[in-house]
C-alpha cells in the first residue's frame, strides 16, 4: 500500500497465485526444480519504483527472515481440505518456503543493485 496522501492510499493488488514454479498447478516436482530469477523481469523494475528508498524493502525482508518456520507450517497446514493437496506437496512447499525465505535477502539485494545502477 502507497500513501498518496495524508489518510489517502493506493493499493496494488498482485495475483499470487502464479509466483510458484508451475504456477497454478504447482506441485512436489515443480517446487523441486531449480529456480532460475531475472531482474530484467519488468515487474521488479515497477515494483522498486514504488519504493521511496529500498531501507522499506530491507526492513520488510528483515521481518520475513524473522518469521518462525512454526508459522509457515501452520499456514500450510491449514490449506482447506477441499483444494486436495497432498501431503508430499504440502510438505514439498514448506522445504520450498523455507529455502526461498532463506535466499531472500541474496534475491532482493540482487533485485536492488540491478535497478539501483544507471544504465
Amino acid at each position: 500500500m502507497l500513501e498518496i496522501s495524508e489518510g489517502a492510499n493506493y493499493v496494488h493488488m498482485i495475483d499470487h497465485g502464479r509466483v510458484f514454479p508451475g504456477r497454478y498447478q504447482w506441485s512436489t516436482q515443480t517446487l523441486s526444480e531449480t529456480q532460475v530469477y531475472n531482474y530484467h523481469w519488468p515487474f521488479y523494475k515497477w515494483a522498486f519504483s514504488l519504493l521511496d528508498d529500498h531501507k522499506e524493502l530491507t526492513s520488510f525482508i528483515e521481518k520475513n527472515v524473522k518469521l518462525p518456520n512454526k508459522s509457515i507450517y501452520q499456514v500450510i497446514e491449514s490449506i482447506r481440505k477441499e483444494w486436495n493437496v497432498k501431503t508430499k506437496d504440502r510438505d514439498a512447499l514448506y522445504k520450498f518456503l523455507l529455502e526461498q525465505k532463506n535466499k531472500l535477502p541474496e534475491i532482493v539485494e540482487r533485485i536492488i543493485q540491478h535497478h539501483s545502477s544507471p544504465k
